[in-house]
């Protein structure tokens, strides 16, 4: 049932697995609490469904971001592109990605992304230049 509600929210079965492996470590720390719980199979599903939900959340942001970054001027992407462009991304370390998607996507300015990551406004500044330096090689090495 768990796999099922992450399947029916995200569409792809690797993504849904991920999910419930993140919800069953999660459920594993929390195994004493879960455990007085008096529905544990309604605080999983809703656990999955939460996740799932997320996860959908941050790659709409994630693709909502490639398309900004290399469609600055206003010129539509291929949808071919546009999921290579989404491999690329998805490719990058987590703090890459997230600082991308806060930036472009969510707007923030190098000081709210600074709080928002709890580093100083240059290691923000310098994590998402670094994070577009290597999207963009890695969309040069895809493209040839």
């Amino acid at each position: 049932r768990l796999l099922a509600c992450a399947l029916a929210i995200l569409r792809d079965e690797q993504e849904a697995e991920d999910v419930m492996q993140t919800v069953f470590i999660q459920a594993l720390r929390q195994a004493d609490t879960i455990a007085r719980m008096d529905d544990p199979a309604g605080y999983l599903i809703q656990s999955a469904r939460h996740a799932a939900l997320s996860r959908r959340q941050r790659r709409r942001i994630e693709h909502r971001a490639t398309r900004y970054v290399f469609a600055q001027d206003g010129r539509t992407i291929p949808e071919e592109d546009l999921q290579r462009l989404q491999q690329c991304l998805e490719s990058l370390p987590q703090p890459d990605r997230e600082a991308i998607a806060l930036h472009v996507y969510s707007e923030l300015s190098f000081e709210q992304l600074a709080q928002t990551l709890g580093i100083t406004v240059h290691q923000a500044r310098y994590r998402y230049e670094t994070a577009l330096q290597k999207l963009r090689a890695h969309w040069k090495r895809e493209s040839s």
